[in-house]
C-alpha cells in the first residue's frame, strides 16, 4: 500500500515500527508451524533475532527440501542495508 509523502517523519517512524511488528508476528507464526512438524524444534530460537530466525527458517526448509528452484536463493535477490553510521 502507498503512504503519502506529507512530510511527516513521525508517522513514517511508526509506520515502520507496526509494518515491522506484522513481519515479527509472520515469522514467529512460521517458526510455531515448524515446530509442529518437528518436534526437535525448540523454543529457544524465538529468543534470537529476527536475521537470525530468517537463516533458520530457509536452513529448515532447505533442509527438508520445501523449497522449490525459484525460491532457493530469494535472499540473494534483495539488496543488502548499507551500514549505520
Amino acid at each position: 500500500m502507498p503512504i503519502k509523502n506529507d512530510g511527516d517523519l513521525i508517522r513514517a517512524v511508526g509506520y515502520v515500527a507496526i509494518y515491522s511488528a506484522y513481519v515479527e508476528e509472520a515469522i514467529e507464526e512460521i517458526i510455531t508451524e515448524m515446530q509442529r512438524l518437528d518436534g526437535t524444534i525448540e523454543d529457544k530460537i524465538f529468543r534470537q533475532h529476527i536475521s537470525q530466525q530468517i537463516k533458520f527458517i530457509k536452513k529448515w526448509c532447505l533442509d527438508h527440501q520445501l523449497l522449490g528452484s525459484q525460491l532457493v536463493g530469494f535472499d540473494h535477490w534483495i539488496p543488502p542495508l548499507p551500514p549505520s553510521q
